[in-house]
């Protein structure tokens, strides 16, 4: 999940996502989810919401 994100969101945010969760994954999830969204709504990222949203479900199905 760590690696996902950081080649999604940059090494640096998957970091700070990973320092903010306390090694929650469900905090982490929930955290990662929040900034795609909020990335999606600058131009011309919103097309790929839906593909970074379903990324999003897929992890939280394999982490459980």
């Amino acid at each position: 999940m760590q690696f996902d994100t950081a080649v999604n969101c940059g090494v640096q945010r998957a970091k700070g996502f990973l320092a903010a969760s306390g090694g929650d994954v469900h905090a982490y999830l929930k955290s990662d989810a929040r900034t795609t969204s909020a990335r999606a709504i600058r131009p011309g990222l919103k097309v790929f919401l839906k593909g970074w949203l379903n990324r999003m479900d897929l992890l939280e199905r394999e982490v459980g």
